[in-house]
């Protein structure tokens, strides 16, 4: 098993597979099913090419479940992948609808691999639809919740490019191929930026639950990421990572920690705000863009706050 970052990259590429797998199973649709069967062949293959130490050729479904449990897994590690899990289109970057009960079955086989209760992927589900209520303006946000045909396809797409820088730093030689590119990134994780083995949610999530821990934001500045992601991506990457928030339990002083780096990076969307407005007419559209990412953050911000005070010390 690769280690670290590595490690992380490979369990998403493999759990997008098996959520792939699982979908195209319970499809009716013969044609569409016939559609992801082809997605799924490509999937298996760019999974092979870019985790060359670990599969000789495409794997098989069997063969993605026992790379997926191998190496050891906290429970933090465990519960951190299917959140992760759960804010992945499968299918990316193509575009085939997808049922949304069909979804949240196959995420629930998955969590079962990896030893997660199907209680525990109802928590998600219930806690993901609270905070993408407080950042109810986003269009991106509606597709995401389950039930919205192709899952936030275009939000999370368009995050994918940054991520590719991030290869060099954190997946060294264990992974290549279909990883360099940004089409290959939504392939592989289906549109996790951890594909490209930054992490949870890329250099975003300062929480680090998912297993990449620190080493998984080496080299790759959140506040950098902010500037290069679409609004509709950073409420996504917001999203996930409230989720993260309220459901993995953090170590003493790690709460108090994110919120000071989510507030920092606050600040700096405020600054670079402050500066573009001086340079833009008003309603331009990149003023409004980091206008709306800042309302984004303030909001997910004070929900976390709340989130926070009601838990008992």
């Amino acid at each position: 098993m690769a280690r670290g970052e590595d490690r992380f990259a490979l369990r998403v590429a493999c759990g997008s597979y098996l959520l792939a797998t699982s979908m195209a199973r319970q499809q009716g649709d013969a044609e569409r099913r016939k559609k992801m069967q082809k997605v799924i062949t490509i999937k298996r293959e760019a999974i092979a090419e870019t985790f060359p130490r670990r599969f000789n050729r495409p794997p098989s479904a069997r063969e993605a479940r026992v790379a997926l449990v191998s190496g050891r897994w906290s429970d933090r590690e465990r519960l951190g992948f299917v959140i992760e899990m759960a804010f992945t289109y499968p299918f990316l970057p193509y575009e085939l609808k997808i049922d949304s009960d069909n979804f949240t079955r196959a995420l629930v086989e998955l969590a079962g691999v990896v030893g997660v209760d199907e209680s525990v992927v109802d928590e998600i589900e219930s806690v993901k639809e609270d905070a993408e209520k407080e950042l109810k303006h986003s269009s991106a946000l509606r597709k995401l919740a389950l039930g919205g045909g192709v899952l936030a396809g275009v939000a999370i797409i368009a995050a994918a490019p940054y991520a590719v820088p991030a290869l060099g730093v954190a997946t060294s030689a264990a992974t290549g191929g279909a990883a360099a590119t940004a089409h290959g990134l939504a392939l592989l994780g289906g549109g996790s930026l951890a594909a490209g083995g930054t992490g949870m949610a890329g250099g975003m999530a300062v929480i680090s639950a998912a297993g990449a821990g620190a080493a998984g934001m080496a080299g790759l500045s959140a506040r950098g990421l902010i500037n290069e992601l679409s609004p509709e991506a950073v409420e996504v990457q917001l999203v996930k990572t409230m989720v993260a928030f309220a459901l993995i339990d953090e170590p003493k002083g790690g709460a108090e920690a994110i919120l000071q780096e989510l507030d920092e990076e606050c600040d700096d969307l405020a600054r670079t705000l402050e500066r573009e407005r001086g340079l833009n007419e008003k309603r331009a559209g990149r003023v409004r863009d980091l206008e709306r990412k800042f309302d984004s953050y303030r909001r997910a911000i004070a929900w976390m706050e709340r989130v926070a005070s009601s838990e008992p010390n």
